[in-house]
Order: structure tokens, then sequence, then C-alpha cells
């Protein structure tokens, strides 16, 4: 996926809107917005095939972070558009983002997009960074991820449940069919058989 600016927008106007609603949010920082901003744009891949800021998310050690990240609070910062505050969240420092200005949402999503936001941030609030990032532990995309790797957004599409029994019937009926097609296309044969067609 292209980190462009039009996804570069998309996401500042997210961390402003997701800043400006969770910045009372005692335990709000800036590990929590990126965990925010992962599950908004993971559940978007998952019910419409794209997320919503566009950008990339790289597994890091605390859990999956969007692309260039650091870079965009960094500028957004010295434009004066958000400001970080430092305040204590049991006995530790962490950095706040506030917002300098109000979010131009309306320009860059859809009403379906902002209500998913919405449901996002009220999921989560009350909860911790640490807390968050430890469920983002769980997801498969970030375990199978290399430190610094893109998480691929299909992976979650990827279910972790158990198959029923139904479906391990189904998967053994087809597993004879299968090694078949694999053999007869690793020897060429599916190809030969196209040509003659």
């Amino acid at each position: 996926m292209k980190f462009d600016k039009q996804s570069e927008a998309k996401l500042r106007e997210l961390i402003i809107y997701v800043s400006a609603m969770c910045f009372r949010d005692p335990g709000f920082a800036k590990t929590k917005l990126n965990k925010i901003l992962f599950n908004i744009d993971f559940d978007a891949y998952r019910k419409w095939g794209k997320p919503i800021s566009g950008q990339p998310y790289l597994a890091l050690q605390f859990g999956p972070v969007p692309k260039g990240m650091k870079s965009v609070l960094s500028n957004m910062e010295r434009k004066k558009e958000i400001a970080i505050s430092h305040r204590e969240y049991h006995g530790k420092t962490q950095e706040c983002p506030i917002p300098l200005r109000d979010a131009r949402v309306t320009e860059l999503f859809s009403k379906e997009e902002m209500s998913l936001v919405f449901e996002h941030i009220n999921a989560y609030w009350d909860r911790s960074g640490t807390s968050m990032s430890n469920a983002s532990h769980q997801f498969i995309g970030w375990r199978a991820a290399r430190l610094g790797e893109v998480i691929p957004f299909e992976v979650s599409l990827v279910g972790t449940r158990e198959p029923t029994l139904d479906e391990i019937r189904k998967g053994e009926e087809l597993q004879h069919f299968a090694k078949v097609s694999l053999a007869r296309n690793a020897s060429g044969q599916t190809q030969d058989h196209r040509s003659r067609a």
C-alpha cells in the first residue's frame, strides 16, 4: 500500500479527531492512539476491503503502528496542529497528543467511516495503552510479522477459531482432489491441457 499525501492527510485528521475525543481519557497517550488507529483501520478492512487512513502498519515491539507515525506526529507538532503533553499515569510518564485545531473529517471521511471511528473510541475508553498493546500482540498479523515488517491488511480476514466438524469433513473430502491438482499443476499438465483445449 502506497504512503501518499492523501493517506497522510487522512492519518493527520484521524490523529486530531481521536486525540480531541480521547485526551480526557486518563489512559490516552501515543501508544493508545496507535492501537485505536490500528483497530479502526483493520476493522474497516474487514468490513469494506480498505482501511480508513490508507496507511500500512508496521509490527513494532509494542504492537502495530502506522508507518511514518513518528515523523507525522513531529511534523504536526512543528506546524502547531498538536502539542504533546507529558502526564503521569500509574507511575509512568506518558506523551499525550493534544489537538490545537479542529479535525477536518467531513472533507475526507464518509459518515460510515466516522461512525466506525466513534465506535472504536467508545470501545476503548478507560483502557490503558499497555492493555491495548498486549491485546494487539494476540493479533495473528502482528505475531506472524517480523519486527519492522508491514502487516498485510488481508491478515485481518484470517480467523483463529477451530474448524467445525462439517468443515473438517469437507476438507478431508477435498484433500485427494487438492493433491492431484497440485501435482498436475507442478508437472505442467494443466498448461498442456489448456493449450490443447
